[in-house]
Parts: C-alpha cells; sequence; structure tokens
C-alpha cells in the first residue's frame, strides 16, 4: 500500500550553457551507466536508453522528454574526454586510460556542445552527485565527461536491448510491525520552449522531486544484493538493521547488469509490486547464509 506521497516542486532554470549534461534544479550533476574502452585513440562510450515506468501515485508528465528504448556508440577523441570520481576528485588521465584498454562500466556525465574539430575545450572543476548517488556507486568508479562533442555517434542497429525499465534510487528499511519500507525518490524533468524579447526562442526546463513511501509485507517485496544474490524474507530484518541507500526496480522484475556493475558490494536492489503487475510471489520460507549487511 502507499502510505504516503510528498511532491516538491524544484526550481525552474533555463538551459543557456553549452553543455548537454543533464543539472537537476538542485545542482547535481546527472550521470548513466555506461561502457566505454579506448582504442585508436579514441575513446568509445556505449549508452544505453530505457523506458521510465509510471512512478507510484504519480499521473505521467506529458512534458518529459521522451526517449525510444536502444543504444548509441559515441566516439571522443581521447584528449576530449575528463574522468572523475563519485566523490568529485579528478582521475590522471593516465590511470582511466589503462582502465578503458578494455571495455570498462563507467557512469556517463554527457558532453559539451563544442565543435571537436574548432572549438575550446568546455573542461570542468568537478563533479557534484546527489548524496544517494556517491553512497551507492563505489568510490572507485570512472565518471566521464566529453569536452567536446563526438567526432562520430551512430545508434547500434539491432542491438540487444537492456531488460526492464529504468530503476530508481531510494532506500529500504525493515519497519517493528513485520512490513517493508520502501522510498523512492523520483526528478521528473519537462522541457518547455519560451520565447525571447529579442526573437527567436530558448529552452526551459522545470524539475519536480517526488519522494513516494510505501510499507509492504515481506512477501511482496524481493531483494537481492547487486552481484545476484537473492536475499530471504526471513533474513531481512537481520540484514536490513537500519535505513539503507538501495536501487529500486521501475517494473517490480530484474534490473539489468548495466546498473548493478558499479553498484558497492552488498547494496540491496529491491523489485517491488507495480499496480500493472501485482504481488510477486514470496521468497521461500529456508533462509540461506544472509551476506554482510550493506554499507
Amino acid at each position: 500500500m502507499i502510505s504516503r506521497v510528498v511532491v516538491m516542486p524544484a526550481l525552474s532554470i533555463v538551459l543557456l550553457g553549452p553543455l548537454v549534461t543533464s543539472v537537476p534544479a538542485r545542482g547535481f550533476d546527472h550521470v548513466s551507466p555506461a561502457r566505454a574502452s579506448l582504442a585508436g585513440g579514441e575513446v568509445i562510450v556505449r549508452s544505453v536508453s530505457l523506458p521510465t515506468a509510471p512512478f507510484p501515485g504519480i499521473a505521467p508528465n506529458p512534458y518529459a522528454p521522451v526517449s525510444e528504448p536502444g543504444e548509441h556508440r559515441m566516439h571522443f577523441r581521447t584528449g576530449d574526454i575528463q574522468a572523475f570520481h563519485p566523490d568529485g576528485t579528478a582521475v590522471a588521465p593516465a590511470t582511466w586510460q589503462a582502465a578503458l584498454t578494455q571495455e570498462t562500466s563507467v557512469l556517463f556525465l554527457g558532453h559539451a556542445l563544442v565543435d571537436p574539430n574548432t572549438g575550446a575545450p568546455a573542461t570542468r572543476p568537478g563533479v557534484h552527485l546527489s548524496a544517494e548517488e556517491k553512497s551507492i556507486y563505489k568510490t572507485d568508479a570512472l565518471v566521464l565527461f566529453g569536452t567536446r562533442s563526438p567526432v562520430r555517434q551512430q545508434p547500434v542497429p539491432n542491438a540487444k536491448p537492456a531488460k526492464g525499465v529504468q530503476p530508481r534510487f531510494g532506500t529500504v528499511l525493515v519497519e517493528p510491525n513485520g512490513m517493508i519500507r520502501v522510498t523512492e525518490r523520483l526528478d521528473l524533468r519537462s522541457h518547455f520552449y519560451a520565447p525571447l524579447p529579442t526573437g527567436g526562442q530558448t529552452h526551459i526546463f522545470q524539475n519536480t522531486t517526488t519522494t513516494t513511501t510505501r510499507s509492504l509485507p515481506y512477501g511482496d517485496v524481493r531483494v537481492w544484493t547487486s552481484d545476484g544474490r537473492r536475499i530471504a524474507a526471513n533474513v531481512l530484518p537481520q540484514w536490513l538493521t537500519q535505513e539503507y541507500p538501495a536501487l529500486i526496480s521501475g517494473d517490480g522484475g530484474e534490473v539489468d547488469p548495466l546498473f548493478l556493475d558499479l553498484l558497492k558490494p552488498n547494496t540491496p536492489v529491491v523489485a517491488v509490486p507495480t499496480q500493472a503487475t501485482g504481488p510477486r510471489p514470496g521468497a521461500p520460507a529456508s533462509a540461506p547464509v544472509a551476506p554482510a549487511p550493506p554499507r
């Protein structure tokens, strides 16, 4: 059951800079899991887009940008890439280039809209991820940013689709009454066109943060660790001894491995029933050995 829904509108912002990164009104950068490799003097980034599932208790946003599920490949010159860790510290070029000698899971921050042949690179002093993202991602994960546009990019035809829908950030806690409390956060971004007094138009992005908290019976919730180990229902009270950051499935099903590779060990991955699917089968009565609690 949905116990409470809190909607907190954020400020509208006007996108005037050259960046195509998503920066919510709270000032946090938005990153997406991707895969990257280094070959022939180029950094190749493979990004995946997934549909967004309806958020519990919230009507669909007709102004939200729509993306079709698929895979996109971008080729950047090696010198046009900056790398950071989730805490914002810069990573030396020799370090991140050594990591990309084979395809590696990364967090992709986007790129600047700067001509790769003639434009000056739009370097960044760092990155500013939300507290949830910094607490859930590995401290040595690579966050990549393109200081110029790709030299070429194209969708990948006939790419194997990722599983499910876009997961969300949240927290999970076992309550004293024997229920599991799952809190999800959704950042909605609406896009509008606005005329300029001097002619032409600009882009306005309005951000709304929605937090939904649900209390559910053990049997309606499935929980895994980030490495895929299922946590039985009767182990959850000993495992979730406090409120922990978690990755929440957007459709009640399993989350694609792309979104799990960079999570810290033992991060809870939670699947809750949706209005479309109804409750999922309960966990087995016998409990496996519980892993170490999340950190």
